[in-house]
């Protein structure tokens, strides 16, 4: 195994590939659009405009996810205190995330700010077909994916589109949104959020992205009621005014988490957890399940990604982050019955999940190796990328 001399992700990791001088392909592309990602008094100067741009017209200004945990509460707090935004806030409430704690800290929040807030509950058997169900395929190990980027993402867009509020904010920070950007598809992303804010073209966009789903979703059973409770009408879109814009905070603005969590701490009374560390997530309980699948399939961990954003980004030193990443393997290592929630929660059972992840395991090596060589062959193409994400390790 070898490791990037700058960051710390290692070429287990498919998609990852280290160069004979010892930089990985990550770290190469970050220093290509490094200067435009951390331009920060222009990028905040297009993010005010943007926010300005419909400021003021319609019963909200925003709509912004919060789980309680300290992103998408820091993402609140400036949209109300800094930009003097309208802010409705929403919380997905899927019977495990959020925790208690965390929910404890979302009326904090919503106090302190004096924001209106809503929760967005599902029925449990609607939970457990779409989150479940996407557990259950053969390569897909954590639900990470589909609870937030997938579900999470379209409950947030139909709320916008009935309530039509013009902008959606997300608290996803620069590690999660930067970690992959040597991708093709992670690219085009960061270009388009860049992008000056086209309404048809967003509404197009828009509604290729929701058939997708409507076909993804039936695919894993949902009927067209069931579907109704997740994704905005196609209707319901195309007679908008506005196309809500999804808009990520920290594209715009600099991250640093210790003063995120310092600032609503003090400003807010948002409490941080016992066991508090860095990169931490507590308000999911299916986290330390997701987190030990990651260490036993030996994918490369989904912190290593966001470590060496930090890391590039002159936050951490890269031996602490090092150190970080091997304590955690070692402590998920130790945890006896890390899956019992994937059984509680979701229904499927313990000694099944287990079982697949150590199929999974025995060909990860293969799998890894082939993957890279290809990709160094071929290039980056969207059918090696595709083989990427054929085993979803986070």
């Amino acid at each position: 195994m070898k490791y990037c001399k700058r960051c710390v992700l290692n070429d287990k990791s498919p998609g990852v590939i280290i160069d004979q001088s010892g930089l990985c392909n990550v770290c190469r592309q970050w220093d290509k659009q490094a200067s435009i990602l951390t331009n920060y008094p222009e990028l905040q100067a297009q993010f005010k405009e943007k926010m300005e741009q419909s400021k003021g017209k319609f019963s909200y200004d925003v709509l912004v996810g919060m789980s309680g945990g300290k992103d998408g509460v820091y993402v609140a707090y400036a949209l109300k205190k800094i930009y003097g935004l309208k802010v409705l806030a929403i919380t997905a409430d899927y019977g495990f995330m959020p925790n208690d704690f965390a929910k404890e800290n979302v009326a904090r929040i919503v106090q302190a700010l004096g924001i209106d807030h809503q929760y967005i509950t599902l029925p449990p058997s609607l939970v457990q077909k779409l989150i479940g169900g996407y557990l259950n395929f053969p390569t897909n190990i954590s639900p990470c994916h589909m609870c937030t980027t997938v579900l999470g993402s379209a409950l947030a867009y139909k709320l916008a589109v009935d309530m039509k509020i013009p902008k959606l904010l997300t608290g996803l920070d620069r590690g999660q949104l930067f970690a992959k950007i040597h991708l093709s598809h992670v690219q085009q992303r960061v270009q388009n959020w860049l992008s000056d804010f086209d309404s048809s073209k967003e509404k197009e966009e828009a509604t290729k992205i929701l058939n997708k789903l409507h076909r993804y979703f039936g695919n894993l059973g949902l009927s067209g009621d069931e579907k109704q409770l997740v994704l905005p009408s196609l209707l319901q879109l195309q007679e908008l005014e506005q196309t809500p814009e999804l808009v990520n905070y920290f594209v715009f603005h600099p991250y640093d988490e210790e003063e995120i969590k310092n600032t609503i701490a003090r400003e807010l009374g948002w409490q941080r957890p016992s066991n508090d560390q860095r990169r931490g997530h507590f308000d999911c309980e299916l986290k330390t399940a997701a987190a030990c699948a990651a260490t036993q399939l030996g994918l490369g961990e989904r912190l290593a990604f966001e470590l060496s954003v930090d890391i590039r980004e002159g936050k951490i030193e890269r031996d602490m982050a090092l150190e970080i990443i091997q304590k955690g393997i070692e402590e998920n290592k130790q945890i006896a019955s890390p899956y019992q929630k994937v059984e509680s929660v979701l229904g499927i059972p313990a000694k099944k999940f287990e079982q697949k992840l150590k199929r999974l395991s025995r060909i990860a090596p293969l799998y890894s190796l082939i993957t890279n060589l290809l990709l160094r062959i071929f290039g980056q193409n969207k059918w090696t990328e595709k083989l990427i994400f054929l085993i979803r390790p986070h």
